[in-house]
């Protein structure tokens, strides 16, 4: 029988009746302590502040005078009712818990990279809480676990195979082992991967074939066994489309013996009922992608599946080697391994007690995929730890990288998130539209871990939200094509014939901004510009009076100027930046090599070029990021250094530093 951390202290205390000898707690088993941040009222006596600490069952370890603060250690069991009491003393201004301060573990296994789940569970911060404990004990009834894998080897307990009827829970399969290393693979040892809970030990329980598959009252057999060896945590990444009252007995087992029962949601895309997730005793998980959208694959329901987690990893496989591991059996024990987080916090925890924290500590996802949300590990270790969700700390855009700019949201389903400082996702919210919008930003950035560039959005319903940045959410082109003034002199009338006639307003790149269309008898009109629109053919005039003013009109038989020998169309005039984009100017880097600046004519059309080689990066400033009519891509206007007054495309070689 494994001593498990809870079956462990019931021994000691049965130890204790039995024997007057004094018998010594293991440090595992002694009371651990909490510490508490308490701001006393100005003018409170240093005399009464201690007192009202005392009377709290704390004691104080620390002050700080100026503050009129004392730092206060009370022991973990009685913290909550502490942290109560203080609180509502009229001497006492606040009352927090004293957060960890050390730099934010990190893992050093060289795969850890790939590992995005961990970051988007926020598990690098719980892992500054606890990275669990030895006699934390998970049961893996799967495949089977290969226990001298060198990044399982000394945390694998001897299991039981129930598919052969012995004491070898050998994986000839591949499948337990992978769940095994997302749960448990040690941590920061220099190679392979980081599992969630790097500290607890793994029970393998064999109750599936070599093929992967196995039979309802085998698992069964080996979840009582799991129970009675006093595991905590008790991992199910298996199932099918009915269930059974012997295995659904099994997990009431199991729970009525404190463990907590986690089960996979099922990979067919389906909300049809998968067993034994769709049990109500246990925490079924869904499978979602590092946008906290379900995977294709998953099953996913708001009536029986409970929560949902990151569907995609590197884990341990067979023959002491490292792949890729994907379905809601990789999202499982993602969340086992938080449940063993939970069960490793200091001070006694039930099996009901860490299941309710798993259900507090979950993240909305945009989509109801679930009942609950997507796991957030942070969280769960924070409340389990300190009796308290977390601080909302939200991702805070440094100086306005554009002032005063908008974006475009296409039609459709539009996603607004809100992150940590790390990149981990703390909300979302869904904002489907019927038709495109325009929203203003403060900020255009990269986000820790997160692919590409995100808006951050300061008006309408996604205020406060980032959006990332693709084809249907971009910078608004809005800059109208307007005349130089002026460009006639004096203005020449234009003749507007019978019928109906159709007057535009474009952007810089052509995009029609505004339509307008009026049926008028023969009329006289006069306009300011004759011109070549971007990307539009023939030639155009703007009308400054008349139902079209402000409208370009394109010339026809029906609409001519009023002259013997109207000027030629405009396109040698260099393409220039409106006002200025960024502010102050937006730096630009320049990779090593060999670059290319150009100069446009309004139509998009080549006047010069300028070649500047190299051989180290260098900063340029610019003041516009815009498209060039008939040119492809962004492009940036540069105004210092030698290709000032140049455009160059922003790609690889040339981009916008954050």
């Amino acid at each position: 029988m494994i001593p498990s951390r809870r079956r462990l202290t019931s021994l000691l205390c049965l130890l204790v009746v039995v024997s007057s000898a004094a018998v010594p707690l293991p440090a595992a088993a002694q009371q651990e302590s909490v510490r508490l941040v308490v701001a006393f009222r100005p003018g409170v006596a240093p005399a009464a502040a201690d007192r009202a600490v005392q009377a709290s069952g704390g004691r104080v370890v620390g002050r700080i005078p100026e503050l009129g603060v004392r730092v206060v250690e009370v022991p973990a069991v009685a913290a909550a009712r502490a942290r109560r009491g203080l609180a509502a003393d009229g001497q006492v201004a606040s009352v927090e818990a004293d957060g960890v301060v050390t730099a934010d573990f990190v893992p050093t296994d060289p795969l850890w990279g790939y590992q995005w789940e961990q970051r988007q569970v926020r598990a690098p911060r719980a892992w500054d809480l606890n990275r669990g404990r030895y006699d934390t004990v998970v049961a893996v009834v799967d495949t089977g676990v290969q226990a001298n894998h060198p990044d399982l080897a000394g945390h694998v307990l001897d299991g039981r195979d129930f598919v052969n009827g012995d004491r070898n829970a050998a994986d000839d399969n591949g499948h337990g082992t992978a769940v095994a290393g997302v749960v448990g693979a040690l941590t920061a040892n220099g190679f392979g991967v980081a599992g969630g809970c790097p500290r607890c030990r793994i029970l393998p329980v064999k109750a599936l074939a070599a093929n992967g598959t196995g039979y309802w009252s085998v698992a069964a057999q080996g979840i009582v066994w799991a129970a009675n060896q006093g595991a905590d945590v008790i991992n199910l990444s298996f199932g099918g489309p009915t269930g059974g009252t012997t295995l659904y007995n099994a997990i009431a087992y199991a729970r009525s013996k404190g463990a907590v029962v986690i089960a996979s949601a099922g990979n067919n895309a389906s909300t049809s009922l998968f067993y034994p997730g769709a049990f109500d005793n246990v925490i079924s998980v869904a499978a979602t992608t590092d946008m906290d959208l379900r995977y294709s694959w998953s099953n996913y329901s708001s009536s029986w599946v409970t929560l949902a987690a990151p569907g995609c990893t590197y884990t341990t496989i067979l023959w002491s080697a490292y792949h890729s591991f994907c379905g809601t059996s990789a999202a499982a024990p993602v969340v086992s391994s938080i449940a063993a987080l939970v069960e490793s916090a200091p001070g006694p925890i039930s099996g009901s007690e860490v299941e309710a924290i798993l259900r507090r500590s979950t993240i909305p996802t945009p989509y109801a995929i679930t009942r609950l949300g997507r796991i957030d590990a942070y969280e769960a270790v924070h409340r389990a730890t300190y009796g308290t969700a977390p601080p909302n700390r939200q991702l805070k855009p440094s100086l306005p990288l554009m002032a005063g700019s908008w974006v475009t949201l296409a039609a459709g389903h539009r996603i607004g998130y809100r992150f940590d400082r790390h990149g981990g996702i703390l909300r979302t919210r869904l904002v489907p539209l019927a038709a495109s919008i325009t929203v203003a930003t403060d900020k255009r950035q990269t986000i820790p871990w997160r692919a590409g560039y995100w808006f951050r959005v300061t008006t309408g319903d996604l205020t406060g939200y980032w959006v990332q940045e693709s084809a249907s959410v971009f910078l608004s082109r809005v800059d109208e094509v307007l005349p130089r003034w002026p460009r006639l002199n004096p203005a020449l009338g234009v003749h507007l014939g019978d019928g109906r006639h159709r007057g535009i307003r474009v952007d810089r790149d052509g995009d029609v901004l505004a339509v307008k269309e009026v049926t008028p008898a023969a009329t006289s009109a006069r306009t300011v510009k004759v011109a070549r629109l971007p990307g539009r053919s023939g030639v155009w005039v703007y009308l400054i009076e008349g139902t079209l003013s402000g409208y370009w009109v394109r010339t026809s038989g029906d609409v001519v100027l009023e002259s013997d020998d109207p000027p030629a169309a405009s396109s040698t005039s260099a393409l220039q930046p409106a006002s200025p984009h960024f502010a102050p100017a937006q730096r630009v880097r320049f990779t090593s090599g060999s670059h290319v600046g150009y100069r446009f004519a309004t139509d998009g059309s080549m006047l010069s070029s300028r070649a500047l080689w190299l051989d180290h990066r260098v900063r340029f400033d610019t003041v516009k990021r815009m498209r060039v009519p008939g040119r492809d891509g962004w492009w940036l206007h540069i105004v210092d250094g030698p290709l000032a007054g140049h455009w160059v495309r922003d790609n690889l070689a040339h981009y916008l530093v954050p």
